[in-house]
């Protein structure tokens, strides 16, 4: 069995990293690159994205696996980089947690769908699957 790092294991600050958009609601990408510096620089444990902070859901697929990437290649292994599968689909959010790993990210972030209230069975079917 794979073992799984969880943020506990190493205490620090680990903030949910904002995503930047341009005036036609695209990605700035030299914003986030300039965001993971200032983390970066606050010598942070590592950075989260794209989540619900991050306003993951006004983002394509395609998109919310690039600012994983553009995290991963600006952090350059300074930080570490988790990246988020949010998904109310086991098989969309394993997708998304590839994804996310084949883009260099350290970690993957597995929230619980909040949608409807699961059984413990339910969450085990949701969870087990993606890793």
């Amino acid at each position: 069995m794979r073992k799984i790092a969880t943020v506990s294991d190493q205490l620090g600050v680990v903030p949910v990293m904002p995503i930047p958009f341009d005036d036609h609601e695209e990605i700035d990408e030299l914003a986030l690159r300039r965001l993971v510096d200032f983390a970066v620089s606050c010598k942070v444990k590592a950075i989260c994205l794209p989540m619900y902070g991050s306003e993951f859901y006004k983002l394509s697929d395609e998109e919310r696996t690039r600012v994983v990437a553009i995290a991963v290649d600006q952090a350059a292994k300074r930080t570490q980089v988790i990246g988020n599968c949010a998904h109310g689909s086991t098989q969309m959010a394993t997708s998304f947690a590839q994804a996310n790993v084949k883009a260099g990210a350290d970690m993957i972030s597995v929230p619980i769908p909040r949608l409807f209230s699961l059984s413990d069975d339910d969450l085990l079917r949701y969870l087990v699957p993606i890793f």
